[in-house]
């Protein structure tokens, strides 16, 4: 049977349970409810739906090298939550700057329309971003077809898209 609200009781009840420090899946499976609904009577009780988050304790390990997938499941908390709190402080993945050289061989690549935008910026190690901007400013070419057998094709015939023997340009 189908209920769409809980008795004062069963709040109660959602209540202790969430004090005591279980989960809302331990509080749904012992009270025979589903998730959600502790998940909304938290809400209703003015109780945190997700638990705080150990952060001194993240951030120690944070800077002693561990990654914050493996934080997280170290300590049993979300990883998203473990992430955010490690970008937070600073703790994101570092930009690449990438060397005269990398960019000379990217800028060919894409001129020569050997790979897809993907798989140029994988071989370089490069951003995606990075290499899709350079491809549309080189190419002059607003969109690309997401093909992989001709990479960088476009319908569009600007700039260096000459066009193929179907009159798309390439």
């Amino acid at each position: 049977m189908k209920r769409w609200h809980l008795t004062p009781e069963e709040l109660n009840e959602v209540c202790h349970l969430a004090l005591t420090g279980l989960s809302n899946t331990a509080i749904a499976a012992t009270m025979d409810i589903n998730r959600n609904t502790v998940a909304l009577a938290k809400r209703k009780l003015g109780l945190p739906v997700w638990p705080a988050l150990p952060g001194a304790k993240i951030l120690e390990l944070l800077r002693s090298g561990m990654s914050a997938r493996a934080i997280a499941k170290k300590l049993e908390v979300s990883c998203r939550g473990t992430a955010e709190l490690a970008r937070q402080h600073g703790f994101g993945r570092p930009r690449r700057n990438l060397s005269s050289a990398q960019k000379v061989r990217i800028d060919r690549m894409i001129l020569r329309r050997e790979k897809s935008a993907a798989m140029i910026a994988k071989t370089c190690k490069a951003s995606y971003k990075y290499v899709l901007a350079r491809a549309h400013t080189l190419l002059e070419c607003p969109k690309f077809l997401p093909v992989w057998k001709d990479p960088l094709r476009s319908h569009f015939p600007l700039g260096n898209n000459p066009p193929n023997e179907a009159g798309l340009s390439t």
